[in-house]
């Protein structure tokens, strides 16, 4: 921590087939949202935990470090396995290249309640995918969300990890960090987001503030802008 301020810390997900058309707007709604939250809570450094994976993890990544905000990046798996996820120079190019401007990279750590435990079984690299959404859920007091609003549940996918912080599941729960008042921490601004798979999205772009579940019951309050 700088000059012992504690950081506001804002976690990324979504998809990875985000129209190239939609790119400009989004970026300019990610801006949006993390400079009402610096102007919300000044006090403190701004934190964004992302991923890389290509798509939201990559977009709200540039935008973050546009705004002089801190990238840290927890890994799904070390670094040579990741980058097989890319296929092209220009993805892996890009990768890099945030990689060089993150202020820490790390593997994020395992996570039983959440991995296949029997003996001898190999895990899929979903359940990578889903390790790293639970750091990031966990670590989070906001968290940005570039969904389609599909609550298809994939393991490791946006709609698990939307669910992890909505529902404030118990290996979700994060009492490390607790600065803001429950009724500010562990919001979700769910950006609705067209997909190269989805682009007809009633309601595309409007940002819906979810808010977590506070009262043991399935879901949490939400609200539109």
């Amino acid at each position: 921590m700088k000059n012992n301020r504690i950081p506001l810390v804002v976690g990324v997900t979504g998809h990875r087939d985000l129209r190239d058309e939609d790119l400009p707007r989004l970026r300019s709604i990610v801006g949006k949202i993390f400079t009402d939250l610096k102007a919300a809570y000044p006090d403190g450094p701004m934190i964004l935990l992302s991923a890389l994976a290509e798509g939201a993890d990559r977009l709200a990544a540039h935008v973050a470090v546009e705004q002089g905000m801190d990238l840290i990046v927890p890994l799904p798996m070390p670094l040579e396995d990741y980058r097989t996820d890319f296929k092209t120079v220009e993805s892996r190019g890009e990768f890099a290249e945030l990689l060089k401007k993150a202020k820490e990279v790390f593997v994020a750590p395992h996570v039983p309640e959440i991995e296949p435990v029997e003996p001898g079984r190999d895990k899929s690299r979903s359940w990578f995918y889903a390790r790293v959404g639970h750091y990031i859920v966990k670590h989070s007091h906001f968290l940005l969300a570039l969904w389609d609003g599909d609550p298809a549940e994939k393991t490791g996918g946006t709609s698990q990890v939307v669910r992890q912080k909505r529902e404030k599941l118990p290996y979700a729960h994060r009492s490390d960090w607790a600065i803001l008042d429950p009724n500010q921490s562990d919001v979700i601004f769910h950006v609705v987001t067209p997909r190269q798979s989805n682009p007809d999205l009633p309601g595309a772009f409007e940002i819906r503030k979810i808010y977590a579940n506070t009262s043991g019951a399935e879901g949490g309050r939400e609200s539109r802008q």
